[in-house]
C-alpha cells in the first residue's frame, strides 16, 4: 500500500491484514492525517489517540522487535486502530498492551509487553484461540530479581 508516498507493508496477523509503516515514517504519517481507504489515520480533534500513539512509538522504536501497526478492528467497522506488535523468537508477530509495571520484590519498574488483553482480538476470525494461545506464550519475570511480576509479561524493559 502506498500512502502519501510511503510504502507501507501489509501483514496477516491472526488472521487480519494489518499496515505496517516504517517506524520512521510513522511521525510524518501521524503529521499528515491522510485519508486511508475513505477514512482519515487518526479521528479528526484526537488529541488524546495521537498523544498515546506517540508515546508507544517513542518507546517502541528502540527496540526493532517492535512495532506498530494500523487496522480495521472490525470488518464492518470504518476506523482505523492501534495495535503494538513484537516479533516472538520464532517469528510470530505478537499482539501486545505497553504497560509500565513496578515489581513488588525489588522496586524494579520498566515497561513490558502484556499479550492477553481481550480487546487486542476482538473481531478476529477467531479470537478465542489467539486469546488462549496468548495465555501460553511463556512469561518473564523481573529482570533484576527474578521475580513474578503483577502482570502477565513475555517481555520487558531491562533498562
Amino acid at each position: 500500500m502506498i500512502v502519501n508516498n510511503f510504502e507501507i507493508n501489509e501483514e496477516n496477523v491472526d488472521g487480519q491484514m494489518v499496515y505496517l509503516p516504517n517506524m520512521m515514517d510513522w511521525k510524518k504519517l501521524i503529521g499528515d492525517n491522510p485519508i486511508i481507504d475513505g477514512e482519515y489515520l487518526l479521528p479528526p480533534n484526537s488529541e488524546s489517540t495521537k498523544k498515546i500513539l506517540l508515546r508507544n512509538l517513542e518507546i517502541l522504536c528502540r527496540y526493532p522487535e517492535m512495532s506498530v501497526v494500523f487496522c480495521r478492528q472490525y470488518p464492518t467497522r470504518r476506523r482505523w486502530s492501534f495495535i503494538n506488535l513484537i516479533k516472538l523468537k520464532e517469528g510470530k508477530l505478537q499482539r501486545f498492551q505497553l504497560e509500565h509495571l513496578t515489581c513488588e520484590s525489588c522496586g524494579w519498574n520498566g515497561y513490558s509487553a502484556n499479550p492477553t488483553i481481550p480487546d487486542l482480538y476482538w473481531g478476529l476470525p477467531s479470537e478465542k484461540a489467539v486469546l488462549d494461545a496468548a495465555w501460553k506464550i511463556p512469561k518473564v519475570n523481573c529482570p533484576y530479581c527474578g521475580r513474578g511480576l503483577p502482570r502477565y509479561a513475555i517481555w520487558v524493559e531491562n533498562k
